[in-house]
């Protein structure tokens, strides 16, 4: 909604109308983050099932025709993820 009406995406979670980062925690995210350009940074917790290591994954928007569609290959957890 926000590129929509203001023309950009939001570049943090504060921009965002989001809580900061280190609130979204749970038993498999220790953090999620608004970046520049709208990107999203979901940092998962290490030792679970499917990440024994600490791993992000990076969610971009990307604009299509006026469209909006979600690249989901950014980060450093395995891509079968």
């Amino acid at each position: 909604e926000s590129y929509h009406v203001l023309g950009h995406f939001p570049d943090s979670n504060k921009t965002a109308g989001l809580a900061e980062s280190s609130t979204f925690k749970g038993n498999y995210v220790t953090s999620l983050s608004v970046t520049e350009g709208g990107k999203i940074v979901i940092t998962y917790a290490a030792n679970q099932p499917f990440t024994p290591s600490t791993n992000t994954l990076e969610i971009k928007p990307l604009i299509n025709e006026g469209s909006i569609t979600w690249d989901c290959k950014g980060g450093t957890i395995e891509s079968q993820y």
